[in-house]
């Protein structure tokens, strides 16, 4: 199976693990152990879902205005494409989708390459974050998403909880 191949398959493996949050059943906790290693901080009250095969992990604030998903990419998956591939998945998604060009830092320890942008869901104006943290052959894709009039409530929120990802 080629890299691009694996890519899409986790890509659509990751969307559907993102779809499902809202039918799923909910836990709470502070700090999630992903079993490739990665740990990120959730907040407090907000709702968790795992993918049946646990490469997801997707948490939502409990009026539904608000969530963000980790996902593992296979290992060694080329970030650039990942990231090619989620661009694709956001302009889908969202009508009107305007995405600004990539950023790349360091946080944690850990490279950083993330994308902003904006669009409309399903009627409802939203913004979005995607991007990829990475250490050798390891990829943590984190999506982030939030309706622009929940902006001022959870977007401290989004951003503390992207940015707290350990390896």
């Amino acid at each position: 199976m080629s890299a691009s191949h694996r890519a899409r398959v986790w890509l659509i493996a990751a969307i559907v693990a993102l779809t499902a949050v809202a039918f799923s059943r909910t836990a709470q906790a502070r700090v999630f152990r992903h079993p490739s290693g990665f740990r990120f901080w959730v907040p407090d009250g907000w709702k968790t879902t795992t993918s049946a095969d646990g490469a997801t992990i997707t948490a939502s604030s409990n009026d539904g205005r608000a969530m963000i998903s980790f996902a593992v990419a296979p290992r060694g998956a080329d970030r650039h494409l990942l990231m090619r591939e989620w661009g694709k998945q956001m302009r889908r998604l969202c009508s009107n989708a305007r995405s600004a060009k990539p950023a790349r830092r360091m946080v944690n320890d850990l490279d950083l390459e993330i994308i902003d942008g904006s669009g409309t869901m399903k009627g409802v104006p939203m913004d979005y974050s995607y991007g990829v943290y990475w250490r050798g052959p390891s990829n943590l894709i984190v999506v982030a998403v939030c309706a622009n009039a929940q902006m001022a409530t959870y977007g401290e929120t989004l951003v503390k909880t992207a940015e707290s990802v350990r390896l």
